[in-house]
């Protein structure tokens, strides 16, 4: 999580253990917070979310006293996003104060936007027998390696988002040029199973809980 200049005082002490309480989400909880003086505090919280796997947003609605302060002290304005990259580009421009990050999306605000940010914390990392963010076909595609993707319309949740950079790797690494061999659109999460039953992506990346969704209907891999 990153969070930017904060006044000194108690109060910079607690909205930070603010902010680290409303993380269970995925990536880097990302923060550009204003100079708060010792006699102002700031009483609402602009915190940028994205679905799928962000579950801090629930995880405040349903345990309500975790947040004893909540509605009290401050309060949290929720702002839904497709993607970290337009997170970023709302921290840089001073629309929100944190938002989860992408490591990819976060680097490219600090050396593109002029993001000035601390990272609080960090809730995901990936280990054997967790999920991780695939691309899916249809049973009946004729891809069967990443190299089949050559030619091929390729959905991605944003262009430009955290997902991009490991992509583009395993790309390459399998003699596909990111930018000349796919056609690359962009599909939200939360969309994404449409177009590829409907035919107008051939791959699509998927997350949860929408992979478990299409995983359920069957007819992908």
């Amino acid at each position: 999580m990153a969070m930017g200049p904060v006044g000194a005082g108690q109060r910079g002490v607690r909205m930070m253990r603010l902010v680290a309480k409303l993380v269970l989400a995925a990536g880097a909880m990302a923060c550009v917070l204003g100079s708060v003086g010792r006699s102002q505090a700031q009483q609402t919280i602009r915190v940028g979310w994205t679905i799928p796997a962000e579950e801090s947003k629930y995880w405040m609605m349903r345990r309500p006293a975790e947040f004893p302060d909540l509605g009290k002290a401050y309060n949290v304005e929720w702002t839904q996003f497709q993607g970290t990259a337009p997170m970023t580009q709302a921290l840089a421009a001073g629309a929100l104060d944190c938002a989860t990050q992408a490591p990819l999306s976060l680097a490219n605000g600090v050396v593109g936007g002029n993001l000035k940010a601390y990272i609080v914390a960090q809730h995901v990392f990936e280990k054997p027998g967790g999920f991780s963010v695939y691309w899916a076909v249809m049973d009946d595609s004729p891809i069967k390696t990443i190299a089949d993707l050559k030619g091929k319309t390729v959905g991605i949740s944003v262009i430009g988002g955290g997902t991009q950079g490991p992509f583009n790797m395993l790309l390459k690494q399998n003699g596909v040029d990111p930018t000349k061999d796919i056609k690359l659109v962009e599909v939200g999460f939360a969309v994404s199973e449409d177009p590829l039953r409907q035919g107008r992506v051939d791959a699509v990346n998927m997350n949860q809980p929408f992979a478990a969704r299409a995983e359920a209907k069957g007819g992908t891999r």
